[in-house]
Protein backbone atom coordinates (compact mmCIF):
# COMPACT_ATOMS: atom_id res chain seq x y z
CA UNK A 1 0.00 0.00 0.00
CA UNK A 2 1.34 3.40 -0.95
CA UNK A 3 1.87 5.59 2.09
CA UNK A 4 -0.23 8.78 2.17
CA UNK A 5 1.25 11.74 3.99
CA UNK A 6 -0.21 15.04 5.15
CA UNK A 7 0.36 18.42 6.73
CA UNK A 8 -1.11 19.32 10.12
CA UNK A 9 -0.23 21.72 12.94
CA UNK A 10 2.66 23.37 11.06
CA UNK A 11 4.22 20.00 10.18
CA UNK A 12 5.14 18.94 6.65
CA UNK A 13 5.10 15.23 6.03
CA UNK A 14 7.50 13.80 3.46
CA UNK A 15 8.31 10.32 2.17
CA UNK A 16 11.82 11.02 3.42
CA UNK A 17 11.42 13.52 6.29
CA UNK A 18 13.62 16.60 6.26
CA UNK A 19 16.06 17.06 9.12
CA UNK A 20 14.41 20.32 10.14
CA UNK A 21 14.40 20.95 13.86
CA UNK A 22 14.94 23.48 16.60
CA UNK A 23 18.69 23.23 17.14
CA UNK A 24 20.32 24.10 20.43
CA UNK A 25 24.07 24.01 20.94
CA UNK A 26 23.90 23.84 24.74
CA UNK A 27 21.29 22.41 27.10
CA UNK A 28 20.06 24.18 30.21
CA UNK A 29 19.51 20.96 32.11
CA UNK A 30 18.75 22.80 35.33
CA UNK A 31 16.03 24.88 33.63
CA UNK A 32 14.64 21.85 31.80
CA UNK A 33 14.38 19.93 35.06
CA UNK A 34 12.34 22.75 36.57
CA UNK A 35 9.78 22.39 33.77
CA UNK A 36 9.65 18.59 33.81
CA UNK A 37 7.10 16.54 35.71
CA UNK A 38 9.67 13.74 35.70
CA UNK A 39 13.10 12.84 34.37
CA UNK A 40 13.82 9.16 33.88
CA UNK A 41 16.17 6.69 32.19
CA UNK A 42 14.54 3.82 30.33
CA UNK A 43 14.39 1.47 27.35
CA UNK A 44 11.60 1.33 24.75
CA UNK A 45 9.73 -1.98 24.97
CA UNK A 46 6.71 -1.20 22.79
CA UNK A 47 5.62 1.26 20.10
CA UNK A 48 1.97 1.18 19.05
CA UNK A 49 -0.54 3.43 17.29
CA UNK A 50 -4.10 4.55 17.88
CA UNK A 51 -6.32 7.30 16.51
CA UNK A 52 -8.03 9.98 18.56
CA UNK A 53 -11.80 10.06 18.81
CA UNK A 54 -13.41 11.58 15.71
CA UNK A 55 -15.84 14.43 16.36
CA UNK A 56 -18.41 16.23 14.23
CA UNK A 57 -15.86 18.73 12.90
CA UNK A 58 -12.70 16.64 13.07
CA UNK A 59 -11.26 13.43 11.73
CA UNK A 60 -9.46 10.88 13.88
CA UNK A 61 -5.78 11.80 14.16
CA UNK A 62 -3.13 9.04 14.57
CA UNK A 63 -1.00 9.04 17.71
CA UNK A 64 2.02 7.02 18.80
CA UNK A 65 2.20 5.33 22.21
CA UNK A 66 5.78 4.70 23.34
CA UNK A 67 6.22 2.42 26.36
CA UNK A 68 9.45 2.42 28.37
CA UNK A 69 10.85 -0.03 30.86
CA UNK A 70 11.91 2.40 33.60
CA UNK A 71 15.50 1.87 34.77
CA UNK A 72 16.03 4.93 36.96
CA UNK A 73 13.95 7.97 37.97
CA UNK A 74 16.14 11.04 38.40
CA UNK A 75 13.34 13.33 39.55
CA UNK A 76 9.55 13.18 39.84
CA UNK A 77 7.11 10.43 40.71
CA UNK A 78 6.85 7.46 38.36
CA UNK A 79 5.59 4.67 40.56
CA UNK A 80 5.51 1.96 37.92
CA UNK A 81 8.01 -0.26 36.12
CA UNK A 82 6.63 0.61 32.67
CA UNK A 83 5.62 4.11 31.59
CA UNK A 84 3.86 5.13 28.35
CA UNK A 85 4.12 8.46 26.53
CA UNK A 86 1.70 9.62 23.82
CA UNK A 87 2.83 11.65 20.79
CA UNK A 88 0.75 13.15 17.98
CA UNK A 89 1.46 11.42 14.68
CA UNK A 90 1.97 7.86 13.59
CA UNK A 91 0.18 5.24 11.53
CA UNK A 92 -3.60 5.10 11.17
CA UNK A 93 -5.69 1.95 10.76
CA UNK A 94 -5.43 2.18 6.95
CA UNK A 95 -1.63 2.29 6.94
CA UNK A 96 -1.45 6.05 6.28
CA UNK A 97 1.33 7.90 8.11
CA UNK A 98 1.32 11.32 9.74
CA UNK A 99 4.50 12.87 11.14
CA UNK A 100 5.38 16.16 12.79
CA UNK A 101 8.74 17.81 12.14
CA UNK A 102 9.50 18.49 15.81
CA UNK A 103 8.66 15.14 17.41
CA UNK A 104 11.27 12.45 17.99
CA UNK A 105 10.81 8.94 16.61
CA UNK A 106 11.23 5.69 18.51
CA UNK A 107 12.07 2.05 17.87
CA UNK A 108 11.83 -0.86 20.30
CA UNK A 109 15.18 -1.22 22.05
CA UNK A 110 16.00 2.52 22.09
CA UNK A 111 17.55 3.65 25.39
CA UNK A 112 17.03 7.24 26.53
CA UNK A 113 16.98 9.80 29.30
CA UNK A 114 13.73 11.76 28.96
CA UNK A 115 12.48 15.06 30.39
CA UNK A 116 8.70 14.53 30.53
CA UNK A 117 6.21 17.41 30.36
CA UNK A 118 2.49 17.43 29.63
CA UNK A 119 2.01 13.75 28.83
CA UNK A 120 -1.58 13.42 27.55
CA UNK A 121 -1.99 17.20 27.27
CA UNK A 122 0.61 18.03 24.62
CA UNK A 123 1.33 17.03 21.05
CA UNK A 124 4.86 16.16 22.19
CA UNK A 125 5.13 15.23 25.90
CA UNK A 126 8.77 16.25 26.38
CA UNK A 127 10.39 19.50 27.49
CA UNK A 128 11.24 21.34 24.25
CA UNK A 129 10.06 18.23 22.38
CA UNK A 130 12.96 16.41 20.63
CA UNK A 131 15.48 18.38 22.70
CA UNK A 132 14.03 16.70 25.80
CA UNK A 133 15.20 13.28 24.59
CA UNK A 134 18.80 12.25 25.26
CA UNK A 135 19.74 9.03 23.48
CA UNK A 136 22.09 6.29 24.65
CA UNK A 137 23.77 4.30 21.88
CA UNK A 138 26.62 1.88 22.63
CA UNK A 139 26.85 3.44 26.08
CA UNK A 140 27.43 6.98 24.75
CA UNK A 141 25.15 10.04 24.70
CA UNK A 142 23.56 11.66 21.64
CA UNK A 143 20.66 13.93 20.80
CA UNK A 144 17.67 12.83 18.68
CA UNK A 145 19.54 13.39 15.42
CA UNK A 146 22.81 11.67 16.27
CA UNK A 147 24.91 14.59 17.49
CA UNK A 148 27.30 13.73 20.31
CA UNK A 149 26.46 15.10 23.75
CA UNK A 150 29.36 16.26 25.87
CA UNK A 151 30.31 18.45 28.76
CA UNK A 152 32.47 21.53 28.46
CA UNK A 153 35.02 22.74 30.97
CA UNK A 154 32.32 24.99 32.44
CA UNK A 155 30.04 21.99 33.00
CA UNK A 156 27.55 22.77 30.23
CA UNK A 157 25.93 19.94 28.28
CA UNK A 158 26.54 20.72 24.62
CA UNK A 159 26.53 19.27 21.11
CA UNK A 160 29.47 17.78 19.26
CA UNK A 161 29.87 16.01 15.94
CA UNK A 162 26.98 14.46 14.01
CA UNK A 163 27.49 10.71 13.61
CA UNK A 164 26.22 9.11 10.41
CA UNK A 165 24.74 5.91 11.82
CA UNK A 166 21.77 3.69 11.06
CA UNK A 167 20.31 4.23 14.54
CA UNK A 168 19.88 7.95 13.84
CA UNK A 169 19.15 7.91 10.11
CA UNK A 170 16.26 5.43 10.06
CA UNK A 171 13.24 4.57 12.18
CA UNK A 172 10.13 2.45 11.87
CA UNK A 173 6.54 3.72 11.76
CA UNK A 174 4.19 0.75 11.58
CA UNK A 175 5.27 -1.32 8.59
CA UNK A 176 7.12 1.57 6.98
CA UNK A 177 10.87 2.08 7.38
CA UNK A 178 11.55 5.82 7.20
CA UNK A 179 14.87 7.43 6.33
CA UNK A 180 15.70 10.82 7.78
CA UNK A 181 17.48 13.10 5.32
CA UNK A 182 19.11 16.48 5.79
CA UNK A 183 17.59 19.46 4.00
CA UNK A 184 19.84 20.76 1.23
CA UNK A 185 19.66 24.30 2.59
CA UNK A 186 20.59 23.30 6.16
CA UNK A 187 23.74 24.99 7.40
CA UNK A 188 26.62 22.96 8.77
CA UNK A 189 25.92 24.35 12.22
CA UNK A 190 22.23 23.39 12.05
CA UNK A 191 23.07 19.83 11.03
CA UNK A 192 25.64 19.49 13.77
CA UNK A 193 28.68 19.41 11.48
CA UNK A 194 31.75 21.22 12.84
CA UNK A 195 29.81 22.43 15.89
CA UNK A 196 32.35 21.03 18.31
CA UNK A 197 35.26 22.76 16.54
CA UNK A 198 33.42 26.08 16.43
CA UNK A 199 31.87 26.11 19.90
CA UNK A 200 34.15 24.14 22.17
CA UNK A 201 37.68 24.94 20.98
CA UNK A 202 39.04 21.54 21.99
CA UNK A 203 37.32 21.41 25.42
CA UNK A 204 34.46 19.14 24.39
CA UNK A 205 34.36 15.65 25.89
CA UNK A 206 31.82 13.10 24.63
CA UNK A 207 29.82 11.79 27.62
CA UNK A 208 29.06 8.17 28.38
CA UNK A 209 25.66 7.26 29.84
CA UNK A 210 26.70 6.88 33.48
CA UNK A 211 28.56 10.22 33.46
CA UNK A 212 25.60 11.96 31.82
CA UNK A 213 23.11 10.55 34.34
CA UNK A 214 25.36 11.49 37.26
CA UNK A 215 25.91 15.00 35.85
CA UNK A 216 22.19 15.46 35.21
CA UNK A 217 21.29 14.30 38.71
CA UNK A 218 23.81 16.75 40.16
CA UNK A 219 22.43 19.62 38.06
CA UNK A 220 18.88 18.82 39.19
CA UNK A 221 19.97 18.80 42.83
CA UNK A 222 21.76 22.13 42.41
CA UNK A 223 18.74 23.66 40.67
CA UNK A 224 16.44 22.62 43.52
CA UNK A 225 18.91 23.88 46.12
CA UNK A 226 19.11 27.23 44.33
CA UNK A 227 15.50 27.73 43.21
CA UNK A 228 13.64 25.54 45.65
CA UNK A 229 12.10 22.13 45.18
CA UNK A 230 9.49 22.12 42.43
CA UNK A 231 6.01 20.92 43.37
CA UNK A 232 5.47 18.41 40.60
CA UNK A 233 2.33 16.51 39.82
CA UNK A 234 2.81 12.81 39.33
CA UNK A 235 3.85 12.14 35.74
CA UNK A 236 0.80 10.84 33.89
CA UNK A 237 1.02 7.36 32.39
CA UNK A 238 -1.06 6.96 29.21
CA UNK A 239 -3.18 3.82 28.82
CA UNK A 240 -3.05 2.95 25.11
CA UNK A 241 -6.24 0.90 25.48
CA UNK A 242 -8.42 3.87 26.51
CA UNK A 243 -10.20 6.20 24.04
CA UNK A 244 -8.88 9.77 23.92
CA UNK A 245 -9.54 13.11 22.25
CA UNK A 246 -7.14 15.04 20.04
CA UNK A 247 -4.08 16.11 22.00
CA UNK A 248 -3.34 19.78 22.65
CA UNK A 249 -0.30 21.76 21.57
CA UNK A 250 0.39 23.15 25.04
CA UNK A 251 -0.57 21.92 28.50
CA UNK A 252 -4.01 23.23 29.43
CA UNK A 253 -4.93 24.54 25.95
CA UNK A 254 -7.28 22.11 24.27
CA UNK A 255 -7.59 22.45 20.51
CA UNK A 256 -9.83 20.93 17.87
CA UNK A 257 -8.64 19.94 14.40
CA UNK A 258 -10.79 22.66 12.84
CA UNK A 259 -8.92 25.25 14.93
CA UNK A 260 -5.46 23.80 14.40
CA UNK A 261 -5.64 24.29 10.64
CA UNK A 262 -5.99 28.08 11.01
CA UNK A 263 -2.64 28.27 12.80
CA UNK A 264 -0.54 26.42 10.24
CA UNK A 265 2.44 28.19 8.72
CA UNK A 266 4.07 27.14 5.48
CA UNK A 267 7.57 28.21 4.47
CA UNK A 268 8.45 26.26 1.34
CA UNK A 269 6.52 25.91 -1.92
CA UNK A 270 5.81 22.25 -1.11
CA UNK A 271 4.49 23.17 2.34
CA UNK A 272 2.24 25.83 0.77
CA UNK A 273 0.78 23.26 -1.61
CA UNK A 274 0.21 20.83 1.26
CA UNK A 275 -1.40 23.57 3.34
CA UNK A 276 -3.73 24.59 0.49
CA UNK A 277 -4.80 20.96 0.14
CA UNK A 278 -5.46 20.77 3.87
CA UNK A 279 -7.64 23.88 3.76
CA UNK A 280 -9.61 22.53 0.80
CA UNK A 281 -10.24 19.31 2.70
CA UNK A 282 -11.46 21.24 5.76
CA UNK A 283 -8.56 20.17 7.93
CA UNK A 284 -8.63 16.46 7.19
CA UNK A 285 -5.27 15.20 8.51
CA UNK A 286 -4.72 12.81 5.60
CA UNK A 287 -4.45 14.50 2.23
CA UNK A 288 -5.05 12.11 -0.65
Amino acid sequence: MKTKLSLIASAMLLAQPVLSHHVVNTFDVEGMSQKASAVFHGTVVDVSYRGSNAGKDASSVPHTFVTYEVKDVLVGDINRSQFTLRFMGGEDKNGNIMMTTQSPHFDVGDEDVLFVQGNGNAECPLVDCANGRFRIVDGMMFNEYGQQLGETEKGNISLGQLEDREEFNTFQIGKQKIKRVKHKSSSKESSGEDVSKKSHAGTFSHLDASSFVASTRGKIDRAEAKMGKVKRKQAKHMDKGKPFSLVVDQPGRAKHVSNIKTEMKAKTAQEKRELSAMKRSNGNPVAK
